[in-house]
């Protein structure tokens, strides 16, 4: 691949970032009222604005932490290097379809011969994350039917068995992530699959105890999420109580995770999501939307501009 070559594939994709990014933004039908917001902020919420990206960098940096140590079979990276690693895969993924981009993304700054191992590395990582996004929009669920049963719309269904049943689903969902590496078996049952075990064998190169590791990292990203989305309502004057954003929030990122997106549709889900559950609490639909919205340009869009500078300079 000459020169001039790998230059027009960075080109392509870092035109591709802005694109989807501009277009989301000013194709966003509240982006007036947004901005109206905005001007009535006083020093205050710009206070909490900044504390809003301060756990955006804390939240990137526990990726980073998480993608180290994940690859460290492979090859070792220093913190720094696997934190632009991250940016330039929120640059990629910010247009590819369930942000598969992401691992492409990364694996760039690792040696020709680790890259593709390093995706099926990558892929543990977004699982545990997954793990626990479905946990925690289970354990939302439950609390939702308990705690505000007359905002229930399966009232023909016992709650009782309801949380058994999620509860096991639970149990199921962690086992199956503890025992990742019994995939490599799976995969190996398709004869033409053994001849790339060298790329997947690593699957099954991490202990429960690594495992578990990686799963913490996943949670407190979680939690980031949480409390970044909570202060963001309360930014933008939309009355809910903690509890109330952490089921609401919950059930937002569980639906997200449940239904396959393109960037150029998650911020509409999210929004509909987010006025959804939401609105069961508090009917600031304005509010809740932009809250929404700000936590994209937050987490996302403002990481992929920067990612875009990295990906640029990066030797493909």
């Amino acid at each position: 691949m000459n020169k001039q070559f790998k230059i027009l594939i960075k080109l392509i994709i870092i035109i591709a970032s802005y694109f989807f990014i501009f277009y989301k933004l000013f194709n966003y039908s509240e982006l007036n009222d947004l901005l109206d917001q905005f001007k009535l902020f006083d020093i205050k919420n710009y206070i909490y604005i900044l504390f809003v990206i301060l756990l955006m960098l804390i939240n990137w940096l526990i990726e980073a932490v998480k993608w180290k140590f994940l690859i460290k079979k492979l090859e070792y990276l220093k913190l720094k290097i696997s934190f632009k690693a991250i940016l330039c895969g929120i640059t990629v993924c910010i247009f590819t379809p369930n942000r598969v981009g992401e691992y492409g993304g990364r694996v760039f700054f690792l040696k020709p011969e680790n890259r593709i191992p390093a995706i099926f590395s990558t892929i543990v990582g977004s699982f545990s994350q997954l793990i626990i996004t479905i946990i925690f929009g289970i354990i939302s669920l439950c609390i939702f039917i308990y705690l505000y049963p007359e905002k229930w719309f399966f009232d023909y269904f016992n709650k009782g068995v309801i949380v058994v049943i999620l509860t096991i689903i639970i149990m199921l969902i962690i086992l199956i992530y503890l025992k990742i590496s019994f995939l490599v078996v799976l995969i190996e049952k398709i004869n033409f699959l053994k001849k790339f075990r060298k790329f997947y064998k690593i699957l099954s190169e991490y202990s429960i105890i690594e495992l578990i590791k990686i799963f913490n990292y996943s949670f407190f990203r979680y939690l980031i999420f949480h409390i970044q989305f909570f202060v963001l309502l309360k930014i933008f004057n939309v009355e809910i109580s903690f509890i109330q954003s952490f089921v609401s929030v919950g059930l937002i990122y569980l639906v997200m995770a449940a239904i396959p997106t393109i960037t150029i549709t998650e911020l509409g889900i999210r929004g509909s999501a987010a006025i959804f559950f939401i609105e069961m609490f508090s009917k600031e639909t304005v509010g809740i939307l932009s809250a929404s919205m700000s936590l994209w340009l937050i987490n996302l869009a403002v990481p992929a501009l920067i990612g875009s500078v990295l990906f640029y300079k990066l030797k493909i």
